[in-house]
């Protein structure tokens, strides 16, 4: 099981803003807080197919191989409640699930407690939560 946490994306752009359900990484590694997102919910946020100026596409480095994603400038707004962290975004055509990136995780104070069985906290608090269940962007 994979720790899946319900945010809100926003871009901030158009003010679009989606709820849905991300997978928290700690294996997905970027130097900088980033968020990746299925083409239907580019399109739902206004992203695709008229990318944002100064989107480029990048090679990711995966277990599967290289994988080229095309990463948006910093216009996306993750949140969950009051904790907000402005971030890029990596746009997919093969990923069907919300993912956050390992820091992303630190900046909205995710530590993943149980991964296996699904359960995470706030690093600031001490209520254990459960996984909610996927919603994949098919």
């Amino acid at each position: 099981m994979a720790v899946r946490i319900r945010i809100k994306v926003k871009n901030e752009l158009n003010q679009k803003e989606v709820q849905t359900v991300a997978i928290a990484n700690a294996g997905y590694e970027t130097p900088e807080p980033e968020i990746t997102i299925p083409i239907k919910l580019a399109e739902k946020l206004g992203i695709w197919p008229s990318l944002p100026a100064k989107s480029r596409v990048d090679e990711y480095r995966t277990m599967s191989g290289i994988v080229r994603l095309i990463k948006t400038p910093e216009i996306i707004e993750v949140s969950i409640g009051n904790r907000k962290v402005k971030c890029k975004a990596a746009i997919s055509e093969v990923e069907e699930e919300v993912v956050l990136n390992d820091k992303m995780c630190d900046s909205l104070g995710i530590v993943l407690e149980e991964p296996g069985k699904g359960r995470w906290r706030f690093k600031d608090e001490r209520e254990i939560r459960e996984s909610e269940e996927p919603e994949p962007w098919k």
